[in-house]
């Protein structure tokens, strides 16, 4: 057997589990026509490489085939799968950025048989062809565009803008709309022979109506959607804290996102091959060509004219993407700074404080939250309910956990925070049993209900217990609480998406129950346990522990990919793929990735054998625990959010010898990082020092809510490759 032909048919079923199967007929059956003719060229490739007759160019032809599948078919693939998830849980932010990654891999997959595979031929007609139908099918699963732009500039007072965006939406999605329905009514028609008069006024006026169509379409767009103002709007700074800057972005995104995918649909409108044959039928070769030429020739002039504005329309509009690229690379970081930063204060403030915009990163203006008894703050989470998920304004489920000086565990409350408007509501006491720390993930049954997660800790021992919340906000205890061997200090839990990161050295240990997208129970439950060098990890209800990258730590955080741990001596991630691997025996640790923010951290000099000194109470000491990082929060716009404690150590004269002392000084920073997997590298910096003096004992930062969609249309602006142009087409012949 040949495990890559294996995969390939692995991915091209779950393509067609997850988007052919929901197909309308003609959509299904132009799919499944594609997927077969890539898959025969691919196995044709393979039989070429294996060919030792085969020429040199042959042979360099099927290579190039095989290597850009095999690169890029598995992105196209998670695109699918990602996109049919969201689209499922209703997430239609994230369920866009599924379909603009479904368009990058699909272009740069063809790109790069563009640039090294030869002559146009069949591979490029089916996935141009697979291309056109995944948008064809994903595309009307979105929300209208005209309700979400009306609604996003309800309250700016501007009569005026709000019937420009109104006409901007309606725009678009007619405009996506009718490249559509053509593309359905070209793949019926262009099959059709030429053998009869009837079929051939069919064929020309089927032409006609789509030519008329598309030119028509497009000269409306081009005329209405005036993109340009409201990317000044966006980039002003006098508007940047304005409470509808991030959900008036996210309707932008969306706008660009939805005509930039109208026209990679353009452009992958008809199979070329085929066009050629019908050009081939109207041609002078065409031994019934003499008797009515004139309709030949007609539809020939025709075919011309579409594949022409197939490559000409698309350019047209793309010649803008270089400007809209540097506009959004000029307002990345305002929508970075957009987020949602929430910290749980210290000492006699122990409240919770939240902040977005300009507020966070230059005056340091908090707003503060009386939570319970007040100044009781243990623990906090913010989590997306299911509801909310693909909302430009949503609400977030609050839970936050008390302390009581008799234990470590308090009571729990739970309620809303609107990130727009950065207020808290509904807040009340959901349990008396006491608790750490708290986390929760949507229920996969239940819309409105929530799964969740809480955690004790009794010093040497603690817990992990399951409960239900429900759309009344009533939680309900389950009957899962699986005892841990050490006190649990945060509980984190995490589903995961449908596919590993690609470059995952571990990406083949994951269990395939546990990428079932969204709606399924099997998710990873991590708990950092109290003085320990071990992580708690639970999945499938098999109970484990791995090591963490150092003998203790503070804390842990989870994304979709990865588990982060923190502590005194720095911050280390390892994805989920490798912390299954260690469980399963494959590798003996998971393949942590780390980061020591030294210059941060400060002095770490334990000075064995020598006194400390305490100057409040002037009296000799231990040597004081390293704090370092207290808590951290790795954010999707690719920022962390931390709360980090720099040491300074001073020597003294005490009692005639020398003793140190210890200054620690805590503070709220901000980095951007990125993660090279492939090289087990974690890039981050600089770090940015927070104004005002806040102090915390934890943090937690929400991107800004269209932060998914930002980033894949940028990606997209960023890295689609040059198009494969039409075949070169003969001119038209009038005698043999």
């Amino acid at each position: 057997m040949d495990p890559d032909l294996d995969l390939l048919k692995k991915q091209i079923e779950l393509m067609a589990l997850h988007a052919q199967s929901s197909m309308d007929p003609a959509q299904a059956r132009a799919f499944e026509a594609a997927t077969r003719k890539m898959q025969a060229e691919y196995e044709g490739a393979k039989r070429i490489l294996a060919d030792k007759n085969a020429s040199a160019d042959a042979k360099k032809y099927a290579k190039d085939v095989t290597d850009a599948i095999n690169k890029n078919l598995p992105n196209m693939v998670k695109g699918v799968l990602s996109a049919a998830s969201a689209f499922k849980s209703g997430d239609y932010v994230n369920g866009s950025a599924a379909i603009m990654d479904i368009c990058a891999a699909g272009m740069q997959l063809i790109g790069s048989l563009s640039a090294g595979a030869g002559p146009y031929g069949a591979i490029f007609g089916a996935l141009f062809s697979i291309v056109g139908q995944l948008l064809t099918y994903f595309g009307p699963k979105q929300p209208s565009l005209k309700d979400q732009i009306i609604e996003a500039m309800k309250g700016l007072n501007a009569d005026e803008k709000l019937r420009e965006v109104k006409a901007n939406g309606s725009a678009v999605d007619q405009y996506m709309a009718t490249i559509g329905r053509i593309k359905l009514d070209l793949s019926e028609i262009l099959p059709t022979p030429l053998n009869t008069v009837e079929n051939r006024v069919k064929v020309h006026k089927c032409l006609d109506s789509c030519i008329i169509s598309i030119n028509n379409a497009f000269t409306i767009i081009s005329v209405l959607y005036d993109k340009w103002m409201t990317a000044e709007w966006l980039k002003d700074e006098k508007t940047q804290d304005l409470e509808k800057w991030p959900e008036i972005l996210g309707v932008f995104c969306r706008t660009y996102a939805d005509a930039l995918l109208a026209h990679v649909l353009l452009e992958s409108l008809v199979d070329h091959e085929m066009v050629g044959r019908q050009l081939e039928q109207a041609s002078i070769r065409n031994p019934d060509y003499k008797n009515t030429p004139h309709e030949y020739d007609a539809i020939y002039d025709r075919l011309i004219r579409l594949e022409a504005d197939m490559e000409a329309l698309p350019k047209l509009w793309n010649d803008g993407n270089t400007q809209m690229l540097e506009c959004l690379k000029a307002i990345e970081p305002v929508a970075r700074d957009r987020g949602l930063f929430v910290h749980l204060g210290t000492n006699m403030s122990k409240n919770l404080y939240a902040a977005t915009g300009s507020t966070v990163t230059r005056t340091g203006e908090w707003k503060p939250f009386q939570i319970g008894y007040g100044n009781r703050g243990r623990r906090f989470a913010m989590t997306m309910p299911k509801t909310e998920a693909g909302s430009l304004k949503p609400r977030y489920h609050l839970f936050f956990c008390q302390h009581w000086s008799a234990s470590d565990n308090g009571d729990m409350e739970h309620g809303w925070m609107d990130p727009t408007t950065i207020e808290v509501s509904g807040m009340k006491e959901v349990s008396g049993d006491k608790f750490h720390d708290v986390w929760a993930l949507p229920s996969p049954d239940d819309s409105h209900a929530s799964f969740v997660y809480t955690a004790r800790n009794e010093g040497r021992q603690g817990s992990i217990k399951l409960h239900q919340l429900n759309d009344s906000g009533e939680l309900k205890a389950g009957n899962w609480q699986p005892a841990t061997k050490a006190g649990v200090v945060n509980v984190r839990a995490i589903t995961h998406p449908t596919a590993t990161l690609p470059d995952d050295p571990d990406g083949a240990a994951m269990l395939p129950a546990l990428l079932q997208g969204t709606d399924h129970y099997n998710s990873i439950m991590y708990g950092a346990l109290a003085a320990s060098g071990e992580l708690y990890v639970d999945q499938s209800n098999t109970r484990c522990y791995v090591p963490a990258p150092w003998g203790s730590y503070t804390g842990i955080d989870v994304d979709p990919y990865y588990v982060w741990v923190f502590g005194p001596m720095g911050l280390a991630c390892a994805t989920h793929a490798s912390v299954i691997s260690c469980i399963r025996g494959i590798i003996k640790s998971p393949r942590w990735i780390s980061h020591i923010p030294e210059a941060l951290i400060g002095d770490t000099h334990t000075h064995p054998g020598k006194t400390w000194w305490d100057r409040y109470t002037q009296t000799r000491i231990p040597y004081p625990p390293l704090i370092g990082i207290q808590s951290l929060s790795p954010c999707k716009d690719g920022t962390l959010f931390a709360s980090i404690t720099t040491r300074t150590v001073t020597p003294a004269q005490r009692g005639g010898e020398v003793a140190y002392i210890a200054t620690d000084t805590p503070a709220l920073y901000t980095a951007l990082y990125s993660i090279n997997i492939k090289d087990g590298s974690l890039n981050v910096g600089p770090w940015s020092k927070l104004p005002g003096g806040p102090q915390a004992q934890q943090v937690q930062k929400m991107a800004i809510p269209c932060w998914s969609l930002f980033a894949s249309l940028k990606a997209q602006l960023t890295k689609t490759p040059v198009m494969a142009p039409p075949p070169l087409r003969t001119a038209r012949q009038t005698t043999l």
